[in-house]
């Protein structure tokens, strides 16, 4: 019994490492039905509540870099964490 991915917030991200993502964080984000390891390049901070990252896939080309909102980040890995770069076993439904 999880929470939905769905219902991750920037609260909740935040609250895993005592503050908002930065540029340089690794992450687990959501692409499709699965979720990747990957790097904040840029945040983007709109004029809306919701901050945007985007983010760089670990072993995908640059055209697949992306922003996404704060919901399609699973989680924060440690630096020298080594999740699957192939995916992890997240679905969503």
């Amino acid at each position: 019994a999880g929470a939905s991915i769905e219902k991750v917030t920037q609260k909740t991200v935040s609250s895993q490492v005592g503050r908002p993502l930065r540029v340089g964080d690794k992450i687990l984000a959501r692409n499709g039905k699965s979720a990747y390891e990957a790097f904040v390049i840029r945040v983007r901070d709109p004029a809306s509540n919701e901050k945007c990252y985007k983010v760089h896939y670990h072993g995908w080309n640059k055209r697949y870099d992306e922003w996404v909102p704060i919901a399609k980040v699973v989680k924060i890995l440690p630096k020298n964490s080594s999740e699957p770069s192939g995916g992890s076993n997240i679905k969503t439904t």
